[in-house]
């Protein structure tokens, strides 16, 4: 009598025999268990404006697409400016950041600091950071957006991530903080042909804080 198991590189065959060494049984009945784990997934991919891709598993991140396993165990790449949220089971700490993103800011943008600084892999930093800069954009932190977007610029200057928009109140502290951070960006010549767009970034900066009746008058967002 034969039992067919699979085991981590093929189906392997076990007599009778050889099922009845308690050390061959257990190996063999738990890297099947484990494999069909694997197999089930456990992650979550939520789009915007459609539903939920369930039981998936996030198998990795490049060229600016999230890549993740259906459930039919075909491989999957999305935009990431495409994906509401997502969970990774291997990334805790980011998961807890893109479940509060939208609910609460403060704490996703501790979770996602705390994920960069833990995190090895350059294309899940570059993920990262993109995805803080757009949560700090939206909490009305715009001179650590900016701060961060220049991060990310400076990690790979063929890039293009999203620039950050909500620029603070004219004559803001925060306004003055970003335009500081754009000048120094301005001399720095490892960001090449970026600088042009930079330079007008700092034009637009300048106009909006020229309609301020008094220089810091404006107030901003609490860090």
């Amino acid at each position: 009598m034969t039992l067919d198991l699979p085991t981590a590189s093929h189906r392997r065959r076990y007599t009778l025999t050889e099922m009845n060494t308690p050390r061959t049984l257990i190996a063999a009945l738990s890297t099947s268990v484990l494999m069909l784990a694997a197999r089930a997934g456990g992650d979550t991919v939520k789009l915007t404006d459609r539903p939920a891709f369930e039981d998936v598993v996030v198998t990795g991140y490049r060229n600016d697409r999230l890549l993740f396993r259906g459930v039919s165990g075909q491989t999957l790449r999305k935009p990431v400016t495409e994906v509401e949220w997502f969970t990774c089971s291997q990334r805790p700490l980011l998961s807890d950041a893109e479940r509060h993103r939208a609910v609460d800011r403060g704490r996703a943008i501790n979770m996602y600091e705390r994920a960069l600084r833990e995190e090895d892999d350059a294309e899940w930093r570059r993920l990262i950071r993109m995805r803080l800069c757009d949560t700090l954009d939206e909490a009305g932190l715009f001179d650590r957006a900016l701060e961060t977007y220049l991060d990310l610029l400076r990690e790979d200057v063929a890039s293009q991530p999203p620039r950050p928009s909500r620029v603070g109140r004219p004559g803001s502290p925060r306004n003055a903080a970003a335009a500081k951070l754009l000048e120094a960006a301005l001399r720095d010549r490892s960001l090449g042909d970026r600088r042009l767009a930079l330079r007008r970034m700092r034009l637009d900066l300048l106009l909006i804080d020229d309609r301020s009746p008094s220089a810091g008058a404006g107030s901003d967002a609490p860090t």
